[in-house]
């Protein structure tokens, strides 16, 4: 992974650079910035995350994409009265995963 696909999967997971920080490199978000913009290169342990993250994301979105109608949710609290032991990154990733199938035209966003 490089600096550019480190970003585009931050986007993709409609994460600020304060929240990828926080949640993938447990940093500051000035160190984001500068493994971002080059100055630095990416971590080990944050390649190892986002491989994960990336494996998570592909399992969620065959898991459901079989459906006919899926919620988006507007806060974590509403994500999180349906899903009660999930933390904000599982949110991203849903809201991620969700937005991409309605985009793709397979499901209806309820």
């Amino acid at each position: 992974m490089n600096r550019l696909e480190l970003k585009a999967l931050r986007l993709q997971l409609f994460l600020d650079v304060v929240e990828a920080a926080d949640l993938i490199g447990k940093f500051r978000p000035r160190t984001w910035e500068y493994i971002e913009s080059g100055k630095y290169e990416i971590y080990d342990d944050v390649l190892e995350t986002c491989s994960k993250i990336m494996q998570d994301r592909k399992s969620l979105y065959s898991a459901l994409e079989n459906s006919k109608e899926l919620p988006l949710y507007g806060t974590m609290a509403n994500y999180l009265r349906d899903f009660p032991n999930r933390d904000k990154l599982d949110w991203k990733m849903y809201q991620s995963v969700v937005t991409q199938l309605f985009l793709e035209e397979k499901i209806r966003l309820v």
